[in-house]
């Protein structure tokens, strides 16, 4: 059906339909496009927007087809509400495609547009977002490009704005603190914290993992987002109107890193609860573990305790420390028994750790 009365018009408007259908259309295509949709009324647009969304049911696998296509309808201007969530409905879809190994770089492409369509719709509408939040959580990673950086920033207002969005989306969120990237790990425990001002109940269970970045993480800016999102938690948490700690000295007195990580609920270290299954414990440490374990003498050092980092087999790391029945080591500031010769204490050692954070602040 025609969408202009005018032959040269309508003409341009079928060329242009034509070169994305054939898989031919590239950003001057799109421009076009754009141009004739400006001079449409709501209803030709809508028509428009039919023929675009044909083409992601008819060419499933064509990439260059389908890539095309979400540009266009990327570019046209605002629908009614309906229109839009059924556009929305069909190219999340498009993401749950399986991937083909032989097209994975053209397909990492289409999903970088798809998220900047999503993002169109939510800044137009934030009300849009609670359509797309497990996509939206999914592109924070680096993996999706340049455009996981837009993805955090709109997270981050979601999450001063629309906190409830998150309620049922927190594991997802949560999942980010063992990414691989540092990037992906800090933005998760800031959005993370911003939630927390409002909703900390959303986002408890992240708190034996924020404890452990924020202790343990190498990166400044991961320890620094960490703390603070700890902090938000433990003060929103908690009943009782006291300042809080996020520091070595919380698991002074004989926990250890192992018993942080296992952490299931607050007992004796004064941690309110924060229960995870042993499903969703496995596969955020499992995600965390590999790094942890290269990255150990840069974690260690900064705690005065980077002997622990040992290289070569473990029974040639115990016979060098000498931890046996016979020999105790002692700790060379306290005198009290600790894991190896010339290591600290946990007591001394979250005292050094204090320390060097409250020099980091000053």
């Amino acid at each position: 059906m025609p969408l202009f009365g005018s032959r040269p018009q309508q003409g341009r408007l079928d060329a242009l339909l034509q070169e994305i259908s054939l898989g031919e259309g590239d950003d001057r295509t799109v421009r076009q496009l754009q141009e004739l949709a400006a001079g449409m009324s709501e209803e030709e647009v809508k028509s428009l927007a039919d023929a675009l969304m044909a083409n992601l049911v008819k060419y499933p696998d064509n990439i260059a087809v389908l890539t095309t296509s979400v540009k266009a309808l990327a570019v046209l201007p605002s629908m009614p509400e309906a229109k839009n969530e059924f556009i929305i409905a069909l190219i999340l879809s498009l993401l749950k495609a399986p991937v083909n190994k032989k097209d994975a770089l053209q397909r990492k492409s289409l999903k970088t547009e798809i998220v900047k369509l999503l993002l169109s719709f939510v800044y137009r509408d934030d009300r849009y977002a609670k359509l797309m939040m497990p996509e939206l959580i999914a592109a924070m990673d680096d993996t999706y490009g340049s455009i996981s950086s837009s993805v955090c920033s709109a997270l981050r207002r979601l999450a001063a704005e629309r906190p409830e969005y998150f309620e049922r989306h927190s594991a997802a969120l949560i999942k980010h603190l063992g990414s691989i990237n540092k990037s992906t790990r800090a933005e998760s425990a800031k959005i993370i914290g911003i939630i927390a001002k409002s909703h900390p109940e959303y986002v408890s269970k992240a708190m034996p993992f924020l404890q452990s970045l924020a202790s343990f993480y190498p990166d400044a800016h991961v320890k620094r987002n960490a703390n603070e999102a700890y902090q938000i938690i433990w003060k929103g948490t908690r009943k009782e109107p006291e300042t809080p700690l996020v520091n070595r000295s919380t698991a002074s007195s004989g926990v250890g890193f192992a018993d942080i990580v296992k952490l299931k609920s607050g007992s004796a270290t004064g941690i309110p609860k924060a229960q995870l299954t042993d499903d969703e414990m496995r596969e955020v440490v499992g995600l965390t573990r590999g790094e942890f374990k290269s990255d150990a003498e840069a974690m260690l050092n900064p705690l005065g305790i980077g002997q622990l980092a040992v290289k070569g087999k473990a029974e040639k790391a115990l016979k060098g420390y000498g931890r046996d029945k016979q020999h105790s080591p002692k700790c060379p500031r306290c005198g009290k028994a600790t894991w190896t010769e010339g290591q600290l204490c946990d007591s001394c050692a979250g005292a050094e750790f204090d320390r060097n954070v409250a020099g980091g602040h000053e």
